[in-house]
């Protein structure tokens, strides 16, 4: 039979089910590896055409204190940038009085262009420390530009974050950042 395998004389069966699916599930992975390292090197990001080089940084970042619509196959936001040029609500540089601050840094996950500012995961967790009422306040400040990796979070975290004396920095890392 096909799939048969000779073992000292005894005929074990492999059902070839399993090797069609390994085949096709290491084909798709494959496929998608190959296709993310294409649009990287192609340079494709849905919303890349609405970032700026700054000029003093040369870092991308999005135009400072503008709004921004951002669409895409599914969706449309419209997305509100600081006076730094990110996705993000403003910061003061000098930190409040009993105020815990977080940076994150990371890639579109943090930049999250396809919610409001309210709705980003760094908010979200901004209200939910506030409101454990243990007389401090917490600002979570969110430094995502889609497409970045950890090396370079850390430039973005030299040049913009550490200004604002952040108390905790989180290299928000996912595992499409490898390539």
């Amino acid at each position: 039979r096909t799939g048969d395998i000779q073992t000292q004389g005894a005929a074990v069966h492999k059902p070839s089910w399993i090797k069609r699916g390994l085949s096709i599930l290491l084909g798709l992975l494959l496929a998608f590896i190959l296709g993310e390292a294409a649009l990287r090197v192609m340079g494709y990001n849905a919303t890349e055409q609405k970032k700026r080089t700054d000029a003093n940084t040369g870092l991308r970042v999005y135009a400072p204190n503008a709004s921004i619509t951002y669409r895409a196959a599914c969706l449309t936001n419209n997305i509100q940038t600081n006076s730094l040029g990110f996705h993000s609500r403003e910061y003061i540089i000098k930190k409040p009085e009993k105020t815990f601050r977080i940076v994150v840094m990371g890639d579109s996950f943090v930049e999250a262009a396809q919610v409001p500012i309210n709705k980003m995961f760094t908010s979200l967790l901004e209200d939910r420390l506030n409101g454990l009422n243990n007389g401090r306040r917490y600002e979570v400040i969110p430094f995502g530009i889609s497409g970045n990796a950890s090396y370079a979070n850390l430039e973005y975290l030299k040049t913009y974050g550490l200004q604002f004396k952040p108390d905790l920095i989180i290299d928000a890392f996912f595992s499409n950042d490898v390539l």
